[in-house]
C-alpha cells in the first residue's frame, strides 16, 4: 500500500472499495486501513474532482494487475477525516523521469495542501533509485497550480497545447 504522511495531510492508496463506491454515490463514509490502524473518513460530493474519470480504469487495474497501480492516492485532512483531493504519479518512472498530477477539493483551496504534498511526494520520488526528474502540467490560467510548482522546486521548460486541456506549461524538478 502507498502511504505517505505530512503535518496536516496522510495520501493513502485510494482503496478499491472506495473507488467503487464514488461511481456509485455522490458521497458516502468508508473505514480505511493505514499502517499505524483503521481510520473513518468522509468522501464528499466534490471529491476526486477531474480524477473521477480515471475510476473505471483504475478498477480495472485493481482486478487485473494491482502492481501496476501507479504510486499515489487519496488525500485526507488528518483532523477532519475528510478526502480533500488526489495526488500521484501518471505511471511508473521511465529513462528516470516521471509525471506528477493532483487536484484538491475546491473547499480546500489555498490552505497550502497541494504545496504540502507536493513537496513530500516529490521528497518521496527523488528518493527512488529510478527517479532523477519529475514533471507536472498545468494549464497557462492555472495560476494556483503553477504557485505551488514553483512553491515546490519545479522550473517550467516549455508549453504545449493539449486537444482536452488547451495551452498547458510543462514544468520540470531535477531534486
Amino acid at each position: 500500500m502507498f502511504y505517505l504522511e505530512t503535518a496536516r495531510l496522510l495520501l493513502v492508496q485510494t482503496p478499491f472499495e472506495v473507488l467503487e463506491n464514488r461511481l456509485q454515490q455522490d458521497s458516502f463514509v468508508a473505514e480505511i486501513a493505514l499502517p499505524t490502524g483503521a481510520i473513518t473518513v468522509t468522501f464528499p460530493p466534490e471529491w476526486p474532482g477531474d480524477a473521477l474519470v480515471l475510476f473505471p480504469l483504475m478498477i480495472e487495474q485493481y482486478r487485473n494487475a494491482p502492481a501496476d497501480l501507479a504510486w499515489g492516492g487519496t488525500l485526507i485532512d488528518r483532523s477532519e477525516l475528510v478526502a480533500v483531493g488526489q495526488i500521484g504519479c501518471k505511471g511508473f518512472p521511465e529513462n528516470g523521469s516521471i509525471e506528477i498530477g493532483y487536484n484538491v477539493n475546491p473547499a480546500y483551496h489555498r490552505r497550502g495542501y497541494a504545496t504540502e504534498m507536493v513537496s513530500a511526494l516529490v521528497t518521496w520520488l527523488f528518493r527512488q533509485p529510478m527517479v532523477d526528474r519529475v514533471s507536472a502540467e498545468c494549464r497557462v490560467d492555472n495560476i494556483g497550480s503553477s504557485r505551488v510548482l514553483k512553491r515546490t522546486g519545479f522550473v517550467r521548460i516549455g508549453e504545449r497545447f493539449d486537444l482536452e486541456d488547451g495551452d498547458l506549461y510543462v514544468w520540470e524538478h531535477r531534486g
